[in-house]
């Protein structure tokens, strides 16, 4: 994943999908995850929890994956941690849109 791109996405629980803990910035690791930053420590995100892409460059409410750790450094202001896709962008064959 580009380390040159970055998406603003929201943090939503895992066993209520409305219900949105945090916002939060992604950006490409150049590994198999993605890097979450800028999550609020008072969000109370946890693993599993879902990634909702919510850019206006890309679309919104399009799920990125879900949160697989999370780095809790008591000297930070805010939270970060890593995202497991739920598409294998690399193998990524065919794409439909919707044009509204």
């Amino acid at each position: 994943y580009s380390k040159s791109s970055s998406l603003e996405v929201r943090v939503v629980s895992e066993e209520d999908k409305e219900d949105v803990l945090s916002k939060a910035v992604t950006r490409g690791s150049g590994e198999d995850y993605i890097i979450i930053e800028n999550i609020s420590k008072k969000a109370g995100v946890n693993i599993d929890d879902y990634v909702i892409v919510n850019d206006e460059r890309v679309s919104e409410n399009l799920v990125l994956g879900k949160i697989s750790g999370l780095n809790l450094d008591p000297a930070n202001t805010s939270v970060s941690g890593e995202v497991v896709p739920i598409i294998d962008f690399d193998n990524l064959i065919s794409v439909f849109v919707c044009i509204e």
